[in-house]
């Protein structure tokens, strides 16, 4: 099997640093099952590969900036490069994944494919998120590529970097021509918003111990408080202080796995000057205290 760990390795902007495979070639797989509880949650993040996903089990709301498009069984979605997402289960869920580095398809750089067909795609605006339904016969051809793709780096076959980039080229030539009318669309600036956001994010996640306010938080991206408010449901669809507590969940459930922290010690960095209010939030997220949740992870 030559799939990856699913864990996120991210900067402070929520920008994944784990390289996709390597050098050699550039495309990594994921199979992740996730659960229809506080577990169930691929947190905001962003790369600059793109990424393509199959729901082969239950069904997932994959969230970006711009909305959220709910996979069921049996469908996929294309996540152009370096689109702020993330996900939930909406039931329990089975993920496939592919993420790579468009020059597997290219090849050498100034390529004619990488100049034609690759950065047309990868730069334009209209193209951030794609919802793969196999009702379309265009989306059903996508589908069939990625799971040939993925079946061949899952199982190692032989000679599968063959497979993997050939499937991956069908595709991308699907999307490309799917979405050729408007590629000649001007990239432009990137959007206030989303540069505001990930500023906003970055403090968070830089000060997440502290007690934090909005003000403090809108600070951060030279807003005013109400802008800030307004910035975070437009964006992500929840509060900067729902999204705090989120982030805070998210640190202590690695903590609990990870570590052999005390529960008092992990709920005060993680910002919770109260353990009991840190148990009840953590219960009301995860279904479990923390100590359930620690003993389930395998960590007692």
């Amino acid at each position: 099997m030559v799939l990856n760990s699913c864990a996120l390795n991210l900067d402070g902007d929520r920008r994944e640093l784990l390289p996709r495979g390597d050098a050699s070639f550039p495309c990594a797989g994921y199979r992740m099952s996730l659960q229809k509880a506080g577990d169930a949650v691929i947190p905001w993040h962003w790369h600059q590969e793109p990424e393509f996903l199959f729901v082969e089990q239950g069904s997932l709301r994959l969230k970006t900036p711009d909305g959220s498009l709910l996979l069921k069984q049996g469908q996929g979605a294309f996540l152009n490069s370096n689109v702020l997402h993330g996900a939930e289960a909406e039931h329990a869920c089975t993920l496939l994944s592919l993420v790579f580095d468009p020059r597997l398809i290219s090849g050498h750089p100034q390529s004619s494919i990488e100049t034609k067909y690759v950065n047309p795609l990868n730069a334009c605006p209209a193209v951030k998120a794609v919802l793969l339904d196999s009702a379309a016969d265009w989306a059903a051809e996508a589908i069939s590529c990625f799971l040939l793709a993925f079946s061949a780096l899952e199982n190692d076959v032989p000679c599968h970097e063959f497979t993997v980039r050939e499937q991956l080229s069908a595709i991308w030539k699907n999307l490309y021509l799917r979405f050729r009318p408007i590629l000649l669309t001007p990239a432009g600036k990137e959007p206030p918003d989303a540069r505001r956001i990930r500023q906003m994010m970055h403090f968070i996640h830089e000060h997440y111990m502290e007690p934090l306010s909005l003000s403090e938080i809108a600070a951060s991206a030279g807003i005013g408080e109400r802008e800030c408010l307004r910035c975070f449901k437009r964006t992500i669809g929840i509060s900067p202080g729902q999204y705090l507590v989120k982030h805070r969940m998210a640190k202590a459930a690695v903590f609990l796995k990870e570590t052999d922290r005390s529960v008092t010690g992990i709920a005060a960095d993680c910002g919770f000057e109260s353990p009991s209010n840190f148990s009840r939030t953590f219960r009301k997220y995860y279904d479990a205290t923390p100590l359930e949740y620690r003993r389930q992870a395998g960590n007692l």
